[in-house]
This record gives C-alpha cells, sequence and structure tokens, in this order.
C-alpha cells in the first residue's frame, strides 16, 4: 500500500495493548509523507498529549476505498507539522489486509449485570494514562454474543449511542473486564429484554478475550458435531 493513499481527513482506528489491556481509539488524518509515515490529530485532553511508550503495541486499520488494511508494530510519537503538534505514525513493515468477517463472533446469551458510565470527553485518553471511568448505575443485561472488537447486549435500560458500558464475564484464570461504545441501538422482539444494542470493545484484557472466544467458537463447533 502506497502512502499516498492515506486521505487528510480520513478515519484511522488504533489499537494500544498496554499492560495487559487494550484500547481502541479513533483519530483523523493530517497529514503523511513517502517515509512509512502518517501525521494523525493529536490524542489529547486540554493541554495533556497522550504518549506512547516502547513496551506498547500498537495496530492500525485503516480504509482505502473498499479495502481495510491492517498495519502491525506501529510507531507512535508526538510531533510537530505545520507548527500543529500532531501524532505520527511509522509502519516499520508492510500492511495486511484486513477481513472483519473473519472475526468470529459467538453466542453467549449470558445473563448478568452491566455498568453505565459518565464519560469525559475522549473517555479513551483517560483509560491510557489510568484515570477510572465513574460507575453511574448497574443494571441487568444479557451479552447476546461477543467477538474480539464486538459486542452485543440486551438490556430494559434506554441508552445512548456513544455511551460506554462495561461488564465482567467470569472466566477459568483472567476474569474478562470489557467496555465497549454503543454504535447503534433498535428493538427486540424476543424475550423479556426490549433493547437491543451493538458495539465496539473499547477496552479489554485482549489476549483473555481472544483465548475465550476461540474457546466458545470450539466447543460450539464440538456440539455441532455431535
Amino acid at each position: 500500500m502506497l502512502l499516498y493513499e492515506f486521505v487528510p481527513g480520513n478515519k484511522v482506528i488504533l489499537f494500544i495493548t498496554r499492560n495487559g489491556k487494550r484500547y481502541q481509539i479513533t483519530s483523523k488524518i493530517v497529514d503523511s509523507e513517502r517515509k512509512k509515515k502518517v501525521y494523525i490529530i493529536l490524542i489529547a485532553q486540554g493541554s495533556q498529549a497522550f504518549h506512547f511508550l516502547p513496551t506498547d503495541k500498537v495496530e492500525v486499520i485503516y480504509t482505502y476505498k473498499t479495502r481495510m488494511w491492517l498495519f502491525q508494530n506501529v510507531i507512535g510519537n508526538v510531533e510537530f507539522v505545520n507548527n500543529q503538534m500532531v501524532h505520527s505514525l511509522t509502519f516499520p513493515t508492510p500492511p495486511k489486509i484486513y477481513n472483519r468477517r473473519q472475526v468470529f463472533r459467538v453466542p453467549l446469551s449470558l445473563e448478568l449485570m452491566l455498568h453505565r458510565y459518565v464519560q469525559r470527553e475522549n473517555a479513551q485518553f483517560y483509560a491510557l494514562i489510568g484515570e477510572p471511568s465513574t460507575v453511574v448505575k448497574k443494571f441487568l443485561g444479557v451479552v447476546k454474543d461477543i467477538s474480539e472488537n464486538g459486542v452485543g447486549i440486551l438490556a430494559h435500560e434506554d441508552l445512548d449511542i456513544g455511551e460506554t458500558v462495561g461488564f465482567v464475564i467470569p472466566n477459568r484464570g483472567n476474569d474478562l473486564d470489557i467496555k465497549f461504545e454503543i454504535i447503534r441501538k433498535g428493538a427486540n422482539t424476543e424475550g423479556r429484554f426490549k433493547r437491543a444494542y451493538g458495539g465496539i470493545i473499547t477496552e479489554s484484557n485482549y489476549e483473555d478475550l481472544k483465548k475465550f472466544v476461540l474457546e466458545e467458537q470450539r466447543r460450539i463447533a464440538s456440539q455441532r458435531k455431535d
């Protein structure tokens, strides 16, 4: 993929893994150059900029026309472009074609307590620097299905697009501590919960979640064989 295919104003999705937690942040391209580098709008809150650590695992997904590209081993820094502070993303290795249909979503139908959060603007920035979200309300719901990157839930609670919801799935070893942002909502016509929501996972203990999804996938496949 040639870097001139990076279009200023287009969206990039960053996956940042730090201390076993994976965060998802969205930004937009400011500029690019041929030295395997693009510049994006600074990830910051007020005057405090987010700083990448050498130990961070950073991946970037970028959509150009109808194709999605996955960049791995990305190096992030703070730089100045035209007297403007931005984040730079350097890509040391060529990208791979990313097919989100290959990300398997497993059905769970797991009833548990969910947590509704009050979010500050740019809430994922605060999560990355270690400041916790504020729990507003607990409510009963069902985690209908889950993948590495997304989740579907059912609930009576009236939630808004863009709102953050969290829950914990009991799991052998490490429980799965998940936060996600609601990106769609609708009515549920089956069962006792009247509202259905879909979201993108913005924070998770990613390796544990990936293992959990794979084990569920294998369990379901085994049941079908029986």
